[in-house]
């Protein structure tokens, strides 16, 4: 991953807060959140990825149309973020299966791609 810049690194505070608040399943307050990162930063991935999980949360793991609308996006954006990029393939390969997504997460270094993908 490049190093975040400084409008980034708000957004990521934002996110972690989001998360906190998603652990203890105050989801309405997590999503404002996750949305106002994207306010902030429209083409930084990770708070599509984050926005992604935080629906397969709250429909308990289903998929739906906005959970890879998020994941596609985080996927579109995440060039320079390796990382986030992996975590978008692995959540989008368990939710449809695509052994293209968990091979190229594996690619990038995602261990439980790694253990999904079929050789």
């Amino acid at each position: 991953n490049r190093p975040l810049l400084e409008i980034e690194r708000q957004a990521a505070q934002l996110e972690g807060k989001a998360i906190e608040l998603a652990e203890a399943n105050n989801f309405e307050e997590a999503e404002a959140l996750l949305m106002a990162a994207i306010q902030l930063v429209p083409n930084y991935p990770s708070p599509y990825n984050n926005l992604a999980q935080l629906h397969r949360m709250m429909r308990k793991g289903q998929p739906s149309e906005i959970i890879f609308k998020y994941l596609d996006q985080a996927i579109a954006l995440a060039t320079e973020f390796p990382l986030v990029r992996r975590q978008a393939l692995c959540q989008r390969g368990l939710l449809t299966g695509n052994q293209e997504d968990f091979l190229e997460a594996a690619r990038l270094g995602s261990p439980q791609a790694r253990q999904l993908a079929v050789a």
